[in-house]
């Protein structure tokens, strides 16, 4: 068996340093600078025509999968249908005009050097041109690298990978009626449903993907328009610049959401894809969503009664303003303690995180959480700098570097092993708290940098973040917010302990 790796050559326009490289989309598929070799391979020039030439040239990033064979044949067939499928996951958490048109398979000699050995060329993923502005961040892409990793699981039996399928072809088609009707032929294949098709189709894609009333009599209203194009494209009607209802770009533009957003829900949660892929199960879940309303998991429990403002003001007050900022402050002023501050702030982050996502106490979610905490971070106004703070990893020596973040390093390092994973300091020096202090950085100590977690910075920041929370909730009302606030707290207000006898 040799080694071998499959390339894609992928055309992205927009800035590349906003995340780092190798980036990890999961399923053995990493996205990276392009081999300068590969543009400099003449072999390959040759054998390629002059539109994949100009790709190749125009291109700065490629996705690569490595792996073993012996000869060209199925190994290869099984990279190529995983690089479709994290080009897919990306498009899905972004829509852009992140795309490949060819892959070249490389199998490395003696030396360790590579020489190709096939070229398959594809359909790429045609952007729209509402797309095409529409820019990849770290965020999206940990997005994509769990949507790729569901895609990846997936039943090929059932109907949400007939979707799936659906929604690639739909992507790599610039006909505007064929692209059409394919996304139509992907809803329908997810929510489709034999009797008042119109009605019920538009009625199940607005309760599933909708967050709240008003939104769902809004898709509502979008399907239907959608539905009935769809229609009159299938049945031959002409088309005009204007329909009386809806326009057609839009009503597309339109569509493709409906069904990237359908997909993302059925993805999020284990259970669902499972019961998609089975018709009688798919139908009763998707006809009891009008009696229960923009439930987003296939739980069986009804969704709690949101809480009232006087509730959340009087949690807040009580379990954050109250107890956590006051233990924490006592913690850095009195105790003086550092690791004791550092782990319980991380992991007051999590379950901050959970109030936002809804999914507090839910397995599985604890990353989900705390980065949802972490979006609300900033410092010194900039909302980025928590968020896409990230580290080189190495685990042990001649092991390959990874990059992580801010859950992996510290929540997890302290959590887990007492340690933060790797040379770090722990800062706790309340009587000293400069503005620029970052509650994360890379710090000099004795001439060298060092990795440090400021205890001082961290709290202020993260006290800024639970401020603006309460402000979305208390002040704001954001009907949505509340929604999954009264979800988490409702699972925690549920549990019941009894003496084992």
């Amino acid at each position: 068996m040799g080694k071998w790796i499959t390339i894609a050559p992928v055309r992205y326009f927009g800035e590349h340093k906003d995340f780092s490289q190798p980036f990890d989309l999961g399923c053995g598929v990493s996205l990276l600078e392009i081999p300068p070799w590969m543009k400099e391979d003449k072999k390959v020039q040759e054998i390629l025509d002059f539109g994949n030439r100009e790709f190749l040239n125009d291109c700065k990033l490629a996705l690569q999968i490595s792996y073993e064979a012996e000869h060209i044949g199925e190994e290869q067939r099984r990279a190529l249908t995983q690089i479709q499928l994290a080009n897919l996951a990306v498009w899905i958490a972004e829509p852009s005009q992140f795309s490949f048109q060819f892959v070249v398979d490389y199998e490395q000699r003696e030396d360790s050097s590579w020489i190709w050995r096939g070229i398959t060329s594809m359909n790429r993923l045609w952007p729209r041109q509402e797309y095409i502005a529409n820019r990849l961040t770290i965020t999206k892409l940990e997005d994509a690298r769990q949507l790729n990793a569901a895609l990846f699981n997936l039943d090929k039996s059932g109907a949400p990978w007939k979707a799936i399928q659906l929604l690639w072809r739909a992507l790599t088609d610039e006909s505007f009626e064929v692209r059409y009707l394919l996304i139509w032929m992907g809803l329908e294949a997810a929510f489709g449903t034999d009797t008042e098709l119109s009605f019920r189709i538009s009625q199940r894609i607005a309760f599933f993907v909708a967050g709240d009333a008003q939104e769902a009599r809004e898709l509502f209203k979008v399907a239907r328009q959608g539905y009935e194009l769809r229609s009159k494209i299938a049945h031959g009607s002409p088309l005009t610049s204007k329909q009386e209802k809806g326009n057609p770009d839009q009503l597309l533009v339109d569509s493709e959401n409906l069904l990237r957003k359908g997909i993302i829900r059925i993805l999020s949660d284990q259970n669902l894809p499972s019961t998609f892929s089975k018709r009688e199960s798919r139908d009763r879940y998707l006809d009891a969503l009008p009696f229960h309303p923009y439930r987003k998991s296939s739980e069986q429990d009804d969704p709690p009664m949101p809480k009232t403002i006087k509730e959340i003001e009087a949690f807040f007050q009580k379990y954050i303003f109250g107890f956590i900022f006051s233990d924490i402050q006592k913690c850095i002023v009195d105790a003086k303690a550092n690791y004791v501050v550092a782990l319980s702030l991380l992991s007051y982050t999590d379950f901050m995180g959970g109030l936002i996502t809804g999914k507090l106490g839910l397995e599985g979610n604890s990353k989900t959480n705390f980065n949802a905490m972490l979006e609300t971070f900033e410092w010194k106004g900039d909302q980025n700098y928590y968020k896409d703070f990230k580290v080189s990893y190495v685990e042990k020596p001649g092991a390959k570097s990874k990059t992580l973040g801010i859950y992996e390093i510290f929540r997890c390092g302290l959590v887990h092993e007492y340690f933060v994973k790797g040379d770090c300091c722990v800062h706790n020096e309340p009587s000293y708290l400069p503005e620029d202090d970052k509650g994360i950085d890379w710090v000099p100590v004795y001439r060298v940098e060092h990795l440090r977690f400021h205890c001082n910075a961290y709290f202020r920041d993260f006290k800024k973040a639970a401020d603006k929370l309460y402000k979305i909730l208390v002040e704001q009302q954001d009907q949505k917010a509340i929604g999954t606030f009264s979800q988490a707290v409702a699972r925690l207000e549920a549990r019941k302990l009894a003496k084992v006898t």
